[in-house]
């Protein structure tokens, strides 16, 4: 994709590898909310998302960027990043409370 025409769809292209990052990111702290206790795997957590999200963002830059990086790819990918987190977070944490609260019953009831 070359020229100006194709600036919005390369635009999009970067939101979603962002959004796709963030909906990596929401996953990856639920796992880290629940093994709260073991700091080494915290740790793994967070480098395994970096390498995802570092592999998401070249792979977007070489597919739709034809290897070039441009500063608003990266204002893009910030965008999506940003949405998904927006809209997921709320989603997640009440998720996690019903979880954690119904797994707290059930752990008390045996």
């Amino acid at each position: 994709m070359a020229g100006t025409l194709s600036q919005p769809y390369i635009f999009l292209a970067f939101v979603l590898a962002g959004g796709t990052a963030g909906l990596l990111y929401a996953l990856f702290w639920l796992l880290r909310h629940f093994v709260k206790e073991y700091g080494f795997l915290e740790a793994v957590f967070d480098f395994t998302f970096l390498l995802l999200f570092c592999a998401i963002f070249f792979l977007a830059v070489l597919t739709v960027g034809n290897g070039q990086v441009k500063a608003y790819y990266f204002l893009a990918a910030g965008t999506g990043f940003g949405l998904c987190l927006s809209l997921l977070n709320r989603l997640f944490h009440a998720g996690t409370k019903l979880v954690i609260t119904l797994w707290k019953k059930e752990r008390k009831g045996d």
